[in-house]
Parts: structure tokens; sequence; C-alpha cells
């Protein structure tokens, strides 16, 4: 995912030449509020619990402001609940509960820069006690426009112990009304991993995987 990621942004600056119009674009005071959910949505751990499971159900939110011309503040929440699964000798289920603030920098037409804190909540149930890991994290948007409604896209943040790509493209249905379809993959390392049963504390490092879509009003 990270080469085709750095494959994607090269693409764009050979292409930006080739391109023109914004859209999907916020104006100053505008609101961009989009709802969706996940399809196709794995969550894997490797540690003590070496588990992979489907995703059930997977509801996500995103609201964006713009404050200027330049500068956009953003929140996101995305909740993942999985398949019932044996873990350990008990059927139940793994959740996610993933919550990222970020301030979002236009650099120039093609390229946003992304400072932002994310906390993100792991758990499996009466099995695993839930687990939370809190942290800054960094990184870009690269965005072209492939005529006056439809953008394509990709970002790539890092922060310690945590990293999130996504490749999508958003499509304006009408002047206030916005498509996004992406795939995205989320890893958080180092998470606690208690399992009470057993009276064990261990680690293990997370990998939320799926296609993601969304529909967005502006105000």
């Amino acid at each position: 995912m990270k080469k085709l990621l750095v494959g994607f942004i090269c693409t764009l600056f050979l292409t930006i030449n080739l391109t023109t119009g914004e859209a999907a674009k916020l104006e100053p005071n505008e609101t961009l509020v989009e709802l969706g959910g996940s399809f196709d949505a794995k969550a894997s751990a490797k540690g003590a619990i070496p588990e992979e499971v489907d995703g059930k159900s997977g509801y996500k939110l995103s609201i964006t402001h713009a404050l200027n011309n330049n500068l956009s503040l953003q929140y996101k929440r995305s909740d993942f609940k999985s398949e019932e699964k044996n873990v350990i000798g008990i059927t139940t289920h793994a959740k996610a509960i993933l919550n990222d603030i970020n301030l979002i920098y236009k650099a120039n037409n093609y390229i946003d820069l992304v400072f932002g804190y994310e906390d993100n909540e792991f758990s499996y149930g009466k099995a695993v006690s839930p687990a939370t890991k809190s942290t800054l994290h960094f990184g870009l948007t690269a965005h072209t426009d492939l005529n006056d409604k439809t953008m394509l896209f990709g970002t790539y943040l890092k922060g310690k112990d945590v990293s999130l790509s996504e490749i999508g493209i958003k499509y304006d249905l009408t002047k206030n009304s916005v498509v996004t379809v992406s795939y995205i993959e989320r890893q958080v390392n180092d998470m606690d991993v208690d399992i009470d049963l057993y009276n064990l504390h261990t680690k293990a490092d997370y990998k939320l995987s799926g296609l993601s879509l969304m529909y967005g009003l502006k105000f």
C-alpha cells in the first residue's frame, strides 16, 4: 500500500499541468459533513493474539470546516465491529473506535499538509480489556482534479507507532453534495493487551483495512 501511494503521488506531480478545476473545494466558513461506512473491512492483530477477523459493521463520520482559504479544521471518527470469533476460548468480537482531529493547510493547488492528533481504542469484548493509544501525526494529501466534478486524492499520515494510507475519489453530485470512495489502511503498533482470564499483559500490533463510502453535504 505504501509503495502504491508513493507511486500515486509521483503520478500527480507528473500530471499537474494537464488538469484544471477544483472539485470538492470548501469556501471560507463552509463546512462539509460526511457520513458513511466501511465495506470489505478487515482487522488483524500480530502479537499475543495473532487473529484476523472480517468486519461486520463499520460507521464513519467526518466534519471539515474551512477557517479561511488555506486552513481547515477536521474531525473524523470511525467505529469498527467485527464478526464473532473464538479468541482464547471465548466467543467474542473485535471492536475499534478511532478519533482524529486535524489541521489541514493548503500548500498549493495540489498538496495539503496535515497535522493532527489521533486516539485509538481496540478491544476483544470480554477476552481482552480495552486498550488505547493517543499520539500526534503528520503527513500530506496529494490531489488532482480529473474534471470540474471529480477529484483523485492520496493521503499518508505518520506518527509514533501509527500510520494511515488512503487512496480515493471525490465526486461532486451537486454544488452542495459530494460522494467519496476510498481504500484505507490504518496501522497502530505496540498496543497494550491485558487478558484478565490468564493474568497476562503483553503487546500487539493492529491493522485495519477496507473500502470506505461516504456521502457529504456542504453548509
